[in-house]
């Protein structure tokens, strides 16, 4: 979670959370029925609330988090407290009014912003979550039947609707080094006359998703790691291949140098 909102997030997220379950748990106490789906929402939400921390959160769950709790924000509002006094969550009945034509501005322009805000970050979410789903396609085709080329449109349709994900490019760049392999067999099978123009679109297309991955988290060692694999996979067809290959892995060695593996790779380059 620190790493995809930052510490003002994180302290915004907690301070919601801390704040709705004080608030939930306040209102209940004052409520005269035992409303079932008021107490075990209230339960869920504070349940996921806990969850939310211990376990890696996905969309859906956090769309459902906040489902159930305006579930049980709207079944308060029916409910009345004690000695008959309304909920306090009934926000139908709280009205504010300015009479400084100045406050007024302001507070509309706030609203807008809000607004503006608001739907700026559900397209945002929901060009994210289209390219999880993408990026899952994309896996499991590769991996379950081993169609390169659909593999290859459906991660590159995640690249294309989240762009600062490094994990995206990474593995595309691994799905195009499956594809140079194949070309290369296939070269030796039977050649085609195609074939020279398929392995330099495929080598120049795996080249750029490497770097890019290097570009949007360049201290990720993994992201070096395929760069320089892209480079020793084609050291055999292109001259000077291997110095690009020695310079990636350096990179990722640099960036965790307590891995042996990336200087295995690095020997294996020469």
């Amino acid at each position: 979670v620190l790493a995809t909102t930052g510490v003002l997030g994180i302290l915004a997220l907690v301070g919601f959370m801390l704040v709705a379950a004080f608030s939930l748990l306040r209102q209940i106490a004052k409520t005269t029925t035992d409303d079932p789906i008021v107490l075990g929402g209230a339960a869920a939400a504070i349940f996921g609330f806990s969850m939310w921390w211990l376990y890696t959160s996905t969309l859906s769950f956090q769309v459902a988090l906040f489902v159930v709790i305006g579930i049980v924000i709207a079944r308060l509002n029916e409910t009345t407290s004690l000695g008959g006094i309304r909920s306090r969550w009934r926000i139908a009945e709280r009205s504010i009014s300015f009479t400084a034509p100045w406050v007024t501005f302001i507070t509309s322009l706030a609203i807008i912003l809000f607004m503006v805000g608001g739907i700026t970050l559900l397209y945002h979410a929901t060009q994210r979550y289209l390219a999880a789903v993408d990026f899952t396609k994309g896996v499991n085709v590769l991996s379950a039947r081993g169609d390169t080329n659909e593999a290859i449109a459906e991660i590159t349709n995640a690249t294309n609707l989240d762009s600062d994900n490094d994990q995206y490019y990474r593995a595309l760049a691994q799905a195009l080094l499956t594809k140079i392999q194949s070309i290369v067999n296939q070269a030796a099978a039977s050649p085609s006359p195609n074939i020279k123009s398929d392995f330099q679109t495929a080598v120049s297309s795996a080249i750029s998703a490497a770097q890019r991955a290097t570009q949007v988290n360049p201290s990720d060692s993994l992201n070096w790691t395929i760069l320089g694999l892209v480079y020793q996979s084609i050291v055999p067809f292109i001259q000077g291949s291997e110095q690009f290959a020695v310079q990636a892995y350096d990179m990722a060695i640099a960036n965790d140098p307590q891995n042996p593996s990336y200087e295995f790779s690095k020997a294996n380059t020469y």
